[in-house]
């Protein structure tokens, strides 16, 4: 052990000027006086000063200053700029969450591998047109977020993330469904919006663990009818697609919470919804709806109700039903009066019923009946 308590001082006084030369003269003397050239035995109070920001335990891994972070469970080197993360963080074996998001990098180094306790690893906002070789081999992995890159595709041997929970792949450039998702036995959520593929396939039902599914702006036209198998789902949504039709076994989600079909073409909603009896929150803004089925009284835990830009004419009397029912939406249709049932919503907060055909005497009425919220 070269470490003394006079290179100790000699490398608090460096740090204390806060200059970065000096910072950098602080790093290789620690590396000097270590018995490993890594700064193992450095007291604990210089490695708190060294790694305070995320700017200094950058400046720790590109000096090689590795026991600096060796202890640490989550490090955060996001935001950097970065075009290459260096070699040198798999000797940080201890790692569980890796925060690399919103920098410039295209691949990872393959030491990555030796991180085999990582659960987490955020990649969001770079430049990653394939998936590092390196990412597969984290077979402990429980979320990956690789938003806005430009990944095309998937590797099949990414098959072997099977602890994966979270994947979120939006805003990338998949011009097919990667089959090879469904074969991730614990998958929970799954994000593939802005993407270009236009298929979802009948596979998906293979996701038994699916809680949260975001379909956001894919140009999928049909929804499979085994969507409906997915029993554990909590919330879907399938904005700005171009679906035409919803299958009537979406009715079998019993524990969906959270539906958006926003901005497609939708006609009709199938009477099997009256089986989500869970649903807090429905919005079908933007379709082709000229009708709204009477079934959607059963909603019994509806708080939210978004019919925006369709083409209906009336609302059923059994809104009135909707005991829980806070915001109501039907702004731009073609509706010429409010169903008296309406009145009955004493926990309603918000209505609007804004580019209708309801004449002013009516919408006065729905003024005195709702003197306290939004018309």
């Amino acid at each position: 052990m070269k470490n003394t308590d006079a290179h100790t001082q000699k490398i608090k006084q460096l740090l204390e000027s806060n200059e970065e030369a000096n910072f950098e003269l602080a790093l290789q003397l620690i590396k000097s006086v270590s018995p490993d050239n890594e700064g193992t035995g450095m007291l604990a109070e210089v490695f708190e000063i060294i790694t305070e920001t995320k700017q200094k335990r950058m400046a720790c891994l590109q000096n090689g200053v590795y026991a600096a972070l060796r202890n640490n469970a989550t490090l955060n080197f996001s935001e950097l700029h970065m075009e290459h993360l260096l070699p040198g963080v798999g000797k940080l074996t201890e790692l569980q969450h890796l925060y690399l998001g919103h920098n410039k990098l295209t691949n990872l180094p393959n030491d990555l591998v030796q991180l085999t306790h990582l659960k987490t690893l955020d990649l969001n906002v770079n430049q990653f047109r394939q998936v590092p070789l390196s990412i597969p081999q984290l077979t402990r992995l429980e979320q990956l977020l690789m938003n806005y890159n430009s990944l095309e595709s998937l590797p099949e041997n990414f098959k072997k993330l099977t602890n994966l929970k979270v994947l979120q792949l939006y805003q990338n450039q998949l011009k097919d469904f990667p089959l090879v998702i469904t074969e991730l036995p614990h998958l929970e959520v799954l994000w593939l919006g802005a993407n270009v593929f236009s298929t979802l396939p009948a596979e998906i039902s293979l996701l038994q663990q699916l809680k949260d599914l975001s379909l956001y702006n894919v140009p999928i036209q049909n929804i499979p009818q085994q969507i409906g198998r997915l029993s554990n789902l909590r919330e879907l949504s399938m904005k700005y697609n171009q679906i035409h039709i919803l299958p009537s076994e979406i009715g079998s989600l019993w524990r969906l919470i959270a539906l958006e079909i926003d901005h497609n073409h939708i006609e009709k909603v199938p009477e099997s919804i009256e089986n989500l009896r869970k649903l807090e929150y429905l919005s079908l803004r933007n379709n082709q709806l000229k009708r709204v089925s009477s079934g959607i009284g059963q909603l019994q835990n509806l708080k939210s109700l978004h019919l925006d830009n369709n083409q209906l004419t009336e609302l059923p009397e059994e809104i009135g039903k909707l005991k829980n029912l806070e915001v109501l939406s039907v702004e731009n249709n073609q509706l010429k009066a409010v169903p008296p049932a309406l009145y009955q919503l004493d926990k309603l907060k918000t209505f609007n019923l804004r580019d209708n055909q309801i004449p002013l005497k009516k919408i006065s009425e729905v003024h005195r009946q709702y003197p306290l919220i939004q018309v």
